[in-house]
């Protein structure tokens, strides 16, 4: 009896696998780099078709350099190929980038010029067991099968996601994030996580802003990492609360202020008119004249820069009553100035003084006069 033909898969099993469509639109425009790096993704890739290898790592497993893989990422970008966001860690520093691979573009005419050029017909130097593969039900066929499976139910999970929230997309695309990566983390995150990641965010921003180096990048890692509340974290709501609170207690405190300060003058203005009717009251009794306030103006300017300060303190709250007969009055309104002025040493240099300015010998006498 004839054993049936069976051709064995010797392949260790994790493996992935890239659409033909890729190799043959996209081959001639990114080089032998390009393929190399997209494979390398690819290898990585999880179910959403994101991964996060370094660029040390992609250039170790293609051969390349640093800059060479660098070039080749840029390329794929600009190709509309992958998407690129930078992560950070919750301490800022940075972390390897995320790497989303995208579905193709839509085919154009430009892309397809003839069916035929990126689909030629299948000869049998391309595969030389065509047939007797087609013919019988080896061990690959049903591997392929399998894989193509998976394939399928992958492309169908995808389809069944839930579409994005727009308004979770607008927001992110706001903050800086690209349009095609706000759609990816929209689809694949619970929006309430998303707005929760942007409140920390804007906290941050707000209050720590030397935590975030990168907005987006902190975001999108944020987000994909699950990031909890920062330290001293309050929410939106309650920081806007706090200041109306903290703005309607400084308007109180500097009504408040303005209050005080209107008594205070209120005060002085009334103690001040009660003292200048007072000193007319003391002028009209001992008959002051404008000489004499000349005189004691005068006195005064002598006493302040040729005496102690507490001798010129003493006197500069003193008012002149009267200068006759080379005797000179004054009114002091506290009980303790008018005892110090009594004091022989006080009226030795106080005279010396007066004597300055009148040109002559004069005697010193002071009243109490509380009114004042």
């Amino acid at each position: 009896e004839d054993v049936p033909f069976q051709v064995q898969d010797r392949r260790r099993k994790g493996f992935f696998m890239i659409d033909n469509e890729f190799i043959d639109r996209f081959g001639p425009l990114i080089g032998a780099g390009g393929i190399a790096v997209v494979n390398v993704l690819a290898r990585f890739a999880n179910q959403e078709s994101a991964c996060f290898p370094s660029q040390s790592t992609i250039a170790r497993l293609t051969a390349l350099s640093r800059m060479q893989v660098s070039r080749e990422i840029k390329k794929l970008k600009g190709l509309g190929l992958i998407a690129v966001e930078q992560q950070f860690a919750p301490n800022g520093a940075q972390r390897s980038n995320l790497y989303i691979l995208l579905d193709l573009p839509p085919v154009t005419e430009r892309d397809t010029p003839c069916n035929r050029q990126l689909h030629p017909p299948v000869t049998d130097s391309d595969t030389p067991c065509n047939r007797q593969l087609q013919q019988n039900k080896t061990q690959k066929n049903k591997t392929q099968r399998g894989q193509d499976k998976q394939k399928h139910k992958r492309r169908r999970r995808r389809k069944k996601q839930a579409p994005a929230d727009n308004d979770v997309v607008v927001a992110l695309v706001d903050l800086g994030i690209s349009e095609k990566v706000a759609q990816y983390l929209a689809g694949q995150y619970n929006p309430e996580k998303i707005t929760e990641k942007m409140g920390y965010l804007a906290f941050l921003e707000e209050q720590q802003p030397e935590r975030v180096k990168n907005p987006c990048g902190w975001l999108r890692t944020a987000i994909i990492d699950d990031y909890g509340k920062p330290d001293g974290f309050v929410p939106k709501s309650e920081r806007e609360q706090l200041a109306v609170e903290e703005e309607r207690r400084a308007q109180e405190e500097k009504q408040q202020a303005q209050a005080v300060e209107q008594q205070r003058q209120t005060f002085q203005e009334k103690i001040q008119a009660e003292r200048e009717a007072a000193i007319l009251k003391l002028r009209a009794e001992y008959g002051t004249t404008e000489e004499d306030a000349a005189f004691w103006e005068a006195a005064q300017r002598e006493i302040k820069t040729t005496m102690l300060p507490n001798m010129a303190e003493l006197v500069r709250d003193a008012e002149i009553l009267r200068v006759k007969d080379d005797t000179v009055v004054i009114g002091v309104q506290r009980k303790g100035d008018w005892l110090q002025l009594q004091h022989p040493g006080t009226q030795k240099a106080i005279k010396r003084a007066l004597a300055y300015v009148a040109n002559q010998e004069v005697e010193l006498e002071a009243v109490h006069c509380p009114g004042l």
